[in-house]
Formats: C-alpha cells, sequence, structure tokens
C-alpha cells in the first residue's frame, strides 16, 4: 500500500440490479425536487433516457431491510416518469445509522459537484453537525423555517431560504445578535410571506449587534418601526441610499433601519424612571372661626287674588291664560308666590335695563 494514502474505511459495497419501486428517498436529508430546476432536470433524463449515460445509484440498505437512494434520486424519479424501467443498477453499501447515510451524501455530491449551500445546510443538520444545529434551533425559536425551495411564490408566510447569510452571521457577529435580528424579522412581518428576508437581515444583523446591544434598546420600539413598512419599501429605500452614498447593501440597509428606529416614540420602562419623591407634608390649618348664620329676608306678603265674577260663556269655549308678571328678590320667592296664587308653573327669566326680571307666567285657577 502506498504510504502517502490512508487504508481504505467501510466494507465493501455489493453491485444489484433493484426494482425501482422498492426505492425510496429520505427527505431529511435530500435535496427538494419541487422545484423548475429539477422538474425539467428529471424529464429530460425520461425523454432522452439512455442506459450508457445511467451511472449507479447509491443506496442504502438499513437494519429493516429498507432501501434508500443516497445518490441519483433524479434517475430514480426519471424511472419512475417513464414506467418502463423496472430496475436500476446500485451500489448498495450498509451504513451504520442516519447520520452516516447523511454524511455520505454529502461527501458523494462534494467530490463531484458542490450542493447548494441550502441543501449542504440540510445534510449537515440531518449529520447532526453542530453549527447547523444551533442556527437551526435560533430559526424555529423565532418561529421561522427554511423554505423546502428558492421559489417565493410558494412559500408560507414564515418560510425563508438567505441560510448562507444567517450562517455568515452567526460566525461573524455571534449568536446572540443573530437570534435578536431573526426574533425582530419575525416579530415584525408575522403573517408575511418573507420574499425579501435576505435582504433585510443583511441590515438587522449589524442593527441587532450595534443598537441591539446597547444599553436601553427598546425591542418594541424596533419591531414598530420595522413594521411600519412593506419589506419592498424597505428594499427600495436602501437601494435609493446605497446608490446616493456608494455604501454596500448591508451597510445602507443598516443605516436607514437606525434612522427609523432613531425617530421612533419609546414606551418608558419603569426600570429607567427616576425615583418618585414624596410630596412635602402640607401644615394643619387652624379650623376656620364659626361665621354667623346670615338673617333670611323677610317674605313679602302676597294679598290672595281672585277672578272677578262672571257671567257663564253661552258657548263653551277656550278661555285664554291671563298673563302676569311679578318681579321678586329671587327666584325662589318668585316660585313661592305662584304655589300661594295656585298658577301653573312655567318660569320665565327675563332682562332688563336695572337688572334681571324674574316673572311667572301662567293660568289663574
Amino acid at each position: 500500500m502506498n504510504p502517502a494514502f490512508n487504508p481504505p474505511v467501510g466494507e465493501r459495497p455489493t453491485m444489484e440490479w433493484l426494482p425501482v419501486a422498492a426505492l425510496s428517498v429520505d427527505a431529511s436529508y435530500q435535496r427538494s425536487t419541487d422545484n423548475e430546476t429539477s422538474r425539467t432536470l428529471i424529464r429530460k433524463i425520461a425523454r432522452f433516457w439512455d442506459w450508457s449515460l445511467c451511472q449507479p445509484l447509491a443506496v442504502t440498505r438499513r437494519a429493516d431491510g429498507s432501501l434508500f437512494v443516497v445518490d441519483g434520486q433524479h434517475r430514480h424519479a426519471a424511472a419512475q416518469l417513464r414506467g418502463d424501467i423496472d430496475e436500476l443498477p446500485c451500489v448498495v453499501t450498509a451504513y451504520a445509522s442516519l447520520s452516516d447515510e447523511a454524511a455520505a451524501f454529502v461527501s458523494i455530491n462534494q467530490q463531484r459537484k458542490p450542493l447548494g449551500k441550502v441543501d449542504l445546510y440540510r445534510a449537515a443538520l440531518a449529520a447532526g453537525d453542530t453549527e447547523a444545529a444551533a442556527i437551526e434551533a435560533m430559526i424555529t425559536a423565532a418561529g421561522l423555517k427554511v423554505a423546502p425551495h428558492s421559489n417565493y411564490t410558494a412559500w408560507k408566510p414564515g418560510m425563508l431560504f438567505c441560510v448562507p447569510g444567517i450562517q455568515r452571521a452567526y460566525r461573524v457577529i455571534g449568536p446572540a445578535a443573530t437570534r435578536r435580528a431573526l426574533d425582530l424579522l419575525a416579530e415584525a412581518f408575522d403573517g408575511h410571506v418573507l420574499q425579501f428576508a435576505g435582504q433585510m437581515l443583511e441590515g438587522l444583523f449589524g442593527f441587532a449587534a450595534k443598537e441591539g446591544a446597547a444599553s436601553g434598546f427598546d425591542r418594541a420600539a424596533a419591531v414598530r418601526c420595522l413594521s411600519r413598512r412593506s419589506q419592498s419599501t424597505w428594499v427600495k429605500v436602501a437601494t435609493q441610499r446605497r446608490l446616493a452614498s456608494g455604501q454596500p447593501r448591508r451597510l445602507a440597509m443598516q443605516a436607514v433601519i437606525a434612522e427609523v428606529y432613531a425617530t421612533e416614540p419609546r414606551a418608558a420602562a419603569a426600570a429607567d424612571l427616576p425615583p418618585r419623591i414624596s410630596p412635602p407634608p402640607v401644615p394643619r390649618q387652624p379650623a376656620p372661626a364659626p361665621v354667623a348664620p346670615k338673617p333670611e329676608p323677610a317674605k313679602v306678603a302676597i294679598p290672595a287674588v281672585r277672578p272677578a265674577p262672571t257671567s257663564p260663556p253661552a258657548a263653551k269655549a277656550d278661555v285664554a291664560p291671563k298673563p302676569f308678571k311679578l318681579r321678586f328678590a329671587n327666584f325662589e320667592e318668585q316660585l313661592e308666590a305662584a304655589r300661594r296664587l295656585g298658577v301653573i308653573e312655567r318660569p320665565v327669566l327675563r332682562t332688563s335695563d336695572d337688572g334681571i326680571r324674574f316673572g311667572v307666567v301662567g293660568e289663574i285657577l
């Protein structure tokens, strides 16, 4: 054996022709084929099937005997689509665990052709990678989810596809600021399709690392200022800022977010308020001297008034009320006089040059 090489590891695989119907795909680490690129490739392979180009599929046989495609799912899907391919050539290997199986998937694809970064993230997550697991935990805790593909028109609210940016932030600004930015995005745009999540997070990572880590940071105010604009409006304003200032895109987005946050009203926190100062004691005042009651004015004696005798009317007719006017010192005396006269009380307030005149207009009973 050449000393420059490491000794071979693992057991030798077997070459087998396996039924297409017996093969399955584990979505926990396999890349999604639910996108136009994959669908186009599958249709192309199916239409122009060429056995000379059909490389053996990498397949694992698990402990329960089930067979899963580790590499070659597009060829497998194309054979299923055709319907006239019953068996496929396979290199069958037994792995000790699902993690080893997922790690083999990553190694095979990295050695042949690099996968997409999100696909690699999924595979690393399935393989038990520590960083991938920590990032996934933060995304999930924020109420977000990695989208299965990059076609945002088919995303559900809360899905995002900007995993590379999140990984970069995790390594540069740290887990705390990364988590803070994800929380702000999720809360400000709750219920929205996060079409511009990547560009928003470019600025939010810097904002969360600077303003978010400062003393007195008002999370509620930050969420309010973010939610006042749509994602597309933020991107438009940041683009204008970038073109005018020459800043990189992430710094332009960070700057416009920080400027709007600075003008957002803050809610006074109880811990930030100065201690309450007790008011000084109020000096006790001596009790006021008793005041002699003011003598009531003498009541004016009003002679009884009787209507003059009249002849009964020839025919029953309405009798017009007889108005009269009286002047008294106050309104209470007026009402008392009206009651004594036996009239229907209807007070009338009149004014004259010499003051207020109180009167009662009524009908003599």
